[in-house]
C-alpha cells in the first residue's frame, strides 16, 4: 500500500504535474486533500470513479478542482470502507470541505 502511494507520487513528479500527493500523510492514513482521497483508490482517477459509480470524467474533474461535491460523500465512505482505505469518513471530507470553501455564508440563508 505505502509503495503504491509512493508510485502515484512518482508518476505525478514525472509527468510535472503540480500537486504531488504527499506520501507521509496518505500511508499514515491522513487525508489532506480531496486530489488525496481521490488518489488512495488507486493511480488513476478511473479507479476512483468505478468504486463510486460515476462517469471517469466526472472523477477527473473532481480531481482537477480539488473538490468532491457532498452529495457523493456518502459513496466515497461506503466505497472507502470497502476496499479497507483508512482515513476517509464523513468527517474527514467534512474538515477537507472546510478547509478549502470555509464556512458557509449565514447571510446567504436568510
Amino acid at each position: 500500500m505505502i509503495l503504491e502511494r509512493l508510485r502515484i507520487v512518482f508518476d505525478r513528479w514525472r509527468w510535472g504535474h503540480k500537486t504531488v500527493v504527499a506520501a507521509t500523510s496518505m500511508a499514515d492514513g491522513n487525508i489532506g486533500s480531496f486530489r488525496e482521497t481521490i488518489a488512495a483508490f488507486g493511480r488513476k482517477p478511473m479507479a476512483f470513479a468505478k468504486a463510486i459509480g460515476i462517469p471517469a470524467s466526472h472523477a477527473r474533474v473532481m480531481k482537477k478542482r480539488n473538490s468532491i461535491p457532498p452529495l457523493y460523500w456518502p459513496r466515497v465512505v461506503e466505497a472507502a470502507e470497502a476496499k479497507q482505505i483508512e482515513g476517509i469518513t464523513l468527517t474527514t471530507l467534512s474538515a477537507l470541505y472546510l478547509k478549502r470553501w470555509g464556512e458557509p455564508a449565514r447571510e446567504a440563508a436568510r
